[in-house]
């Protein structure tokens, strides 16, 4: 019987320690700039992100759907009316806010708001 409780208490012991040895799940610098970028949209209550080439002027007017959808994905963002369907957050260059217009269809004003704005290289 005693055998059996140190032959108990070693297997847990060793459980432990090789269960502290595990790869644990390691971040690319993409995914690190993901969390922070949407740290960003969450702090700063934005629903909207549009991609421009690094070096270009930020668009002052987009169509009300234009970067209206976006996700994260590792490493990536995906944004609705961009040219490209994702864009690898290892190709940012910078990013800010801005105060944008938001049209219609037709051109129309509908509104003002913020948008996080990401230049890609």
């Amino acid at each position: 019987m005693k055998q059996a409780i140190v032959g108990a208490l070693v297997s847990a012991y060793i459980l432990v320690v090789a269960g502290g040895c595990m790869r644990e799940d390691i971040q690319t610098p993409s995914e690190l700039t993901a969390i922070e970028l949407q740290d960003v949209i969450t702090k700063n209550n934005l629903h909207r992100v549009i991609v421009v080439p690094f070096g270009s002027a930020p668009p002052s007017t987009v169509d009300q759907t234009t970067g209206s959808v976006f996700s994260f994905s590792n490493g990536f963002v995906h944004v609705s009316g961009s040219l490209y369907s994702a864009y690898n957050l290892q190709d940012l260059a910078a990013y800010n806010i801005i105060e944008i217009a938001i049209m219609d269809g037709f051109g129309a004003f509908i509104k003002e708001e913020k948008a996080l704005i990401l230049f890609v290289k």
